[in-house]
């Protein structure tokens, strides 16, 4: 779903929602074998040599549902054990490690057959932009080492593909550099911080959940008029607050045929789901709270894999 102005953008923001179905007739031979993978995300987009990188994961089978794992990083010239992981959360994690010119890591992990796998890291750059963003109470909190040749940086970020902050820096190679924005103000969305070099080449980027809780206003349902009888009369009055202009729609289902949570909801795919590229399992329990951190770390895990 879409309009014609939303084709001027990537195609990220065109509404895709797949639909599940039944096959009744379905042989036990049309099932699809299930396999395992891992894949990692530096923050930033890459690794940076001679800094400590933060570097997520994501495990899944081959019809995108989260598969958990647990594993130990390894370095590959020696086999030494640098650190356990796991997942925290759907298949996801992360993790910092230190990387020195030339040093390369692998994951030894066991998949769901319990056969050994080794996934060999990226290879770290020698020059780049080492990226690291945290939501701090009101405020977007970034660092950036620069580890390229020209000390001159450009910051841009987007919310709903408007600009809303934008600098010019000097960061020089041997002093990192960290600035607070102020974001109390702005839209819940997904927010999105780019780094430019000198020559306004994307270097860096990372991508956030702000989540200022404005999307939400209190309503009150009344059923003034009940009847379950067939073409019963039903009167039901909704009411806000009076100075809020409102568009509404009203969807009325069986209660006894849905009684259990929805892995989406009108708001996780409209703040969530729509605006971000591959599949997020169950997008509506990161909305099911406004203030459990665990929760909110693992909104962060998700934004950091995608």
């Amino acid at each position: 779903a879409y309009t014609t102005w939303m084709l001027n953008f990537d195609t990220v923001f065109l509404y895709t929602k797949a639909i599940g179905l039944i096959n009744n007739d379905a042989k036990a031979g049309d099932k699809k074998t299930k396999t395992v993978a891992l894949q990692f995300f530096p923050e930033g987009g890459y690794m940076v040599e001679g800094t400590r990188n933060t570097i997520a994961f994501k495990a899944n089978y081959n019809n995108g549902l989260p598969f958990d794992i647990n594993g130990v990083i390894k370095k590959q010239q020696t086999g030494e054990v640098m650190m356990q992981v796991q997942s925290l959360h759907d298949g996801m994690g992360r993790f910092d490690l230190d990387i020195q010119a030339n040093e390369k890591f692998y994951l030894e992990w066991m998949d769901d057959k319990g056969a050994l796998q080794q996934t060999y890291l990226p290879n770290a750059k020698p020059t780049g932009v080492s990226l690291k963003l945290a939501l701090v109470k009101n405020d977007i909190v970034f660092n950036l080492v620069n580890k390229l040749p020209k000390d001159s940086l450009h910051i841009l970020m987007y919310l709903y593909q408007k600009v809303f902050y934008k600098t010019d820096i000097a960061v020089s190679p041997e002093e990192p550099f960290t600035a607070r924005v102020p974001v109390k103000t702005l839209p819940t969305g997904i927010i999105q911080l780019t780094v430019f070099d000198a020559d306004w080449q994307p270097v860096a980027e990372r991508v956030a959940f702000l989540n200022n809780n404005n999307y939400l206003y209190g309503v009150t349902i009344k059923n003034t008029e009940t009847s379950t009888k067939k073409r019963g009369k039903n009167t039901i009055e909704i009411e806000v607050t009076d100075t809020i202009a409102s568009n509404m729609s009203l969807s009325i289902t069986d209660a006894e045929m849905n009684n259990e949570a929805d892995a989406s909801t009108i708001v996780s795919d409209l703040l969530l789901s729509a605006d971000v590229k591959g599949y997020i399992h169950d997008p509506a329990y990161y909305f099911t709270s406004t203030t459990d951190s665990t929760l909110k770390a693992n909104l962060d895990l998700v934004m950091l894999t995608h």
